[in-house]
């Protein structure tokens, strides 16, 4: 549908690090970070105690599948707005 598409998603796939980020290293991130988790996700699983370990992370866990943006966009734009406001 449209042109280029296919090519500007696998360039962009290349050029992402997929290694999983060390305990130690994610521990060390200061960004303000807000993580927000669909509680009947059947693709990322287990999720929650990685979340929790990343400081000043605000963790929410939503009663949705994996695209929680989708599922639930105002309780998505609720939490994203009481962080950028916070």
């Amino acid at each position: 549908q449209f042109p280029g598409y296919v090519y500007a998603a696998r360039s962009s796939l290349s050029e992402f690090d997929w290694e999983p980020l060390s305990r130690e290293r994610a521990e060390a991130l200061t960004v303000p970070t807000v993580v927000m988790l669909g509680m009947q996700d059947r693709l990322i699983r287990g999720a929650t105690e990685a979340a929790r370990s990343l400081r000043g992370a605000s963790v929410h866990e939503l009663a949705t599948g994996h695209c929680v943006h989708e599922e639930s966009p105002e309780r998505v734009y609720e939490i994203i707005a009481r962080h950028s406001l916070g």
